[in-house]
């Protein structure tokens, strides 16, 4: 069950298959109004089914051309779920002249990544990036130490204007175990 504000869309609801004309009443006939975002292979329409819930809706342009696309999207999001991927609650394909295929997923009302992202942070985030990555090695002796990190994250933080977290700074000491792991530092700040 996903819950989504206060309405829920249970599990009856996941991945279903909704008819056009059903699509058509909630996005008021694909209105302009309610277009959230346009990508190169189709718009993408806020709507509100009848029970209250809202939904983006993504129409194909061309669906012949993003056939394969449009598959593999309803296979692996239909499938998959998790918190951090927005879920498929249903899709439209339409064989008729129209040949509509269209993709319905829940609604999230705190807008796209891509908008977080390109809304001056590019430089920050490839910072905290780039800090994540350095702690990803298979072993330990390459990581960096928590002291590294720290000093890291006080660099950006620094850089970026941003306050560092106030537990950390106010410690009183702060350890560093060398990649022997038999050497303890203690520093004082």
């Amino acid at each position: 069950m996903v819950q989504r504000g206060n309405k829920e869309i249970t599990k009856e609801d996941v991945t279903r298959r909704m008819s056009y004309l059903e699509i058509c009443h909630t996005t008021k006939y694909f209105s302009i109004d309610n277009v959230i975002g346009v990508g190169k292979k189709g718009k993408m329409y806020k709507a509100k089914l009848p029970n209250g819930c809202f939904i983006a809706v993504k129409r194909f342009y061309d669906s012949r051309s993003f056939k394969k696309q449009f598959g593999l999207e309803m296979m692996i999001l239909g499938k998959y779920r998790h918190r951090n991927i927005l879920p498929l609650v249903g899709f439209c394909i339409e064989r008729d002249a129209r040949k509509e295929r269209i993709l319905v997923y829940c609604y999230m009302s705190n807008g796209r990544l891509s908008d977080w992202l390109s809304d001056g942070h590019e430089e920050e985030i490839r910072s905290l990036l780039s800090v994540a990555c350095d702690c990803i090695p298979h072993f330990p002796v390459q990581r960096p130490t928590m002291l590294e990190i720290y000093n890291k994250m006080s660099k950006i933080w620094e850089r970026h204007e941003m306050n560092e977290d106030s537990k950390t700074s106010m410690q009183t000491e702060v350890t560093s175990v060398s990649s022997g792991g038999d050497e303890i530092v203690e520093l004082e700040t």
